[in-house]
């Protein structure tokens, strides 16, 4: 792949906004990987998501289009009960470092996902390849609330 080619750029978005190494903002995992599980589970109000919730939802959807793309497309139902999925009822340090490794997973099997699609990621004609690119925009979205869940707890920003 040469430096003008747009798969290469698009796979160096995915890692910046996830790694980290853009210039907008802190990485998704860089957002999560050091935090421990009290601050996952922490949230503003009751009726507010937290971090682990979030991360649940990120990954849910990530398996949610790599599932479509392999031909085992969610029914409704499985989509509408995998989306905000509830955290574990007994949240431990492991369960939730179980959940940070569970997102860069599938971050990975994404990518590679991508890598195989080669050029068809641009082809606006199909849908699958559509939500393959607007997932960024998606993981961006909520990495940004998880930023701002992070100031009200009074955590340090990442130095990005």
């Amino acid at each position: 792949m040469n430096s003008t080619d747009p798969l290469k750029a698009y796979l160096k978005d995915m890692d910046s906004f996830f790694y980290g190494g853009n210039g907008w903002q802190a990485g998704l995992y860089q957002l999560v990987s050091d935090l421990n599980f009290e601050q996952a589970v922490w949230k503003p109000s009751e009726e507010r998501n937290s971090i682990w919730k979030i991360v649940k939802h990120i990954t849910f959807w990530k398996f949610a289009i790599l599932s479509d793309s392999k031909g085992k497309a969610l029914t409704d139902d499985e989509r509408r009960a995998g989306d905000w999925r509830k955290i574990p009822d007994k949240p431990t340090e492991e369960l939730w470092q179980n959940e940070i490794e569970e997102l860069r997973d599938t971050h990975e099997e994404f990518k590679q996902f991508i890598k195989n699609l080669g050029t068809e990621l641009f082809n606006t004609e199909n849908e699958d390849a559509d939500y393959f690119r607007e997932n960024l925009c998606h993981d961006s979205y909520h990495a940004g609330q998880i930023g701002l869940l992070r100031v009200l707890q009074g955590i340090s920003p990442i130095k990005y």
